[in-house]
């Protein structure tokens, strides 16, 4: 027993310690910056530029936020209204202690487009993101303008439910100790690193800072921050799109890396489902698009929306 308190208490120690050095950085911040206080915490978001509004949403990965779009931002804003959002449990926003579902971040965006940017507004989605596009522009189409989604997946991976052993792993991935050991070795710098060696053409955009940035986003917030991410690993994010896609009546435009595995036939998926669907592809770029080939993304964003 004193064993077991010994090596319990030397991890929340230690897991303690990662949190604190992975969090003391401060890559995230963006110029123009404000939060936004809403019903389940406070929402950090950025506003850059002028013209018709673009909301920038960054993929449902843990280790993701509005930081992933500095160079889109840039850009952008000469032509743009540009807003970017750290989801709920994302990077510089709250993170509560709460199963985290596709519809509290469609009440999220709703009330965001509704309260801060108060018109009309254009979507760009990365990758599972594009689930909460268009459950927001099927619920609420009076609020979206245009829809463009990058490097969307396949439609067997959006509609993957929670199934008993999902929701037993949920429960051991939040768990105090081995819950959070195993989130920091997720995210830890090293496995990030080679994880995001599989998603890129050119290995040298992998900067430190930015693999820092991405190992910050995870861990800020302390081990509050593993909630989000059960709830993605465990499905508890994931929608079925294939009524909304049907159903919507907007422009809707998918673009995505040449590199990304079964591109043209995830292009082809969406397609087939709503043939009013444009397309395109994004050249010498795999799962990272913005980072790898932001002009060319820039580029498409102009003459879709």
């Amino acid at each position: 027993m004193l064993t077991t308190l010994a090596l319990t208490s030397i991890s929340i120690f230690i897991n303690k310690l990662i949190f604190y050095f992975s969090s003391k950085h401060e890559k995230l911040y963006l110029p123009n910056s404000n939060y936004f206080t809403w019903r389940f915490g406070k929402i950090y978001y950025t506003k850059s530029g002028q013209g018709t509004p673009v909301l920038l949403i960054h993929d449902l990965d843990t280790s993701q936020s509005s930081y992933e779009f500095k160079s889109l931002i840039n850009k952008l804003e000469k032509k743009y209204t540009v807003y970017t959002i750290d989801l709920i449990g994302f990077g510089k926003s709250d993170k509560p202690k709460v199963t985290y579902t596709n519809f509290l971040f469609v009440q999220l965006i709703t009330d965001f487009i509704t309260t801060v940017i108060k018109q009309k507004a254009n979507l760009v989605c990365i990758g599972k993101s594009t689930t909460i596009g268009l459950t927001v522009c099927n619920y609420s189409p009076n609020l979206i303008n245009k829809l463009l989604f990058v490097n969307t997946p396949n439609i067997k991976t959006l509609n993957r439910v929670p199934g008993k052993k999902h929701k037993i792993t949920k429960k051991l991935l939040e768990s105090c100790v081995v819950g959070t050991s195993i989130f920091n070795t997720l995210y830890s710098n090293t496995n990030l690193s080679k994880i995001l060696l599989y998603q890129v053409v050119n290995p040298s955009i992998l900067t430190k800072s930015y693999i820092q940035s991405r190992n910050e986003s995870a861990h800020l917030g302390g081990e509050a921050a593993k909630y989000v991410d059960a709830s993605i690993r465990c499905y508890f994010t994931n929608l079925n799109v294939t009524h909304a896609l049907k159903s919507i009546n907007h422009s809707i435009y998918f673009v995505i890396g040449d590199g990304y595995v079964n591109h043209e036939e995830i292009l082809n998926e969406y397609v087939e489902l709503n043939p009013s669907i444009e397309t395109a592809v994004i050249s010498n770029s795999k799962g990272l698009p913005w980072i790898e080939n932001p002009d060319q993304l820039c580029n498409y964003i102009s003459i879709f929306l």
